[in-house]
């Protein structure tokens, strides 16, 4: 006796769970451009620790190593191609190129036709 059927039960289905990604690792660039330590300590000599720009904002105690020549239009990572500048001045060079190129600090690579 096992008495009347019982009805099945039908279990809904859970929605799958989103695919879970790993955050992707940044790697350090291995560019031939990066200032090598020989380099930055030349530049560092002929700045004298003061920024090479001096743009409007400029705090006058240079930080950062701009490459004049960008990297990803084949700058070098010699000492002609770097450029002692403090952060304001560093931003202020990006933000406004056609100043920096006037003034050298900054070189746009024009493409050849």
């Amino acid at each position: 006796m096992s008495g009347p059927p019982q009805p099945k039960v039908f279990r809904e289905k859970r929605a799958p769970k989103p695919m879970q990604r790993k955050p992707m690792k940044r790697t350090k660039s291995k560019s031939k451009a990066e200032f090598h330590p020989s380099v930055r300590a030349e530049v560092e000599r002929r700045s004298g620790g003061k920024c090479e720009a001096q743009t409007g904002q400029c705090t006058h105690r240079a930080t950062i190593l701009h490459h004049r020549r960008r990297r990803s239009q084949g700058g070098s990572g010699d000492a002609d191609n770097a450029l002692h500048v403090c952060n304001p001045c560093h931003l202020y060079i990006h933000a406004n190129i056609e100043e920096s190129a006037r003034n050298g600090w900054l070189v746009i690579a024009r493409c050849a036709m």
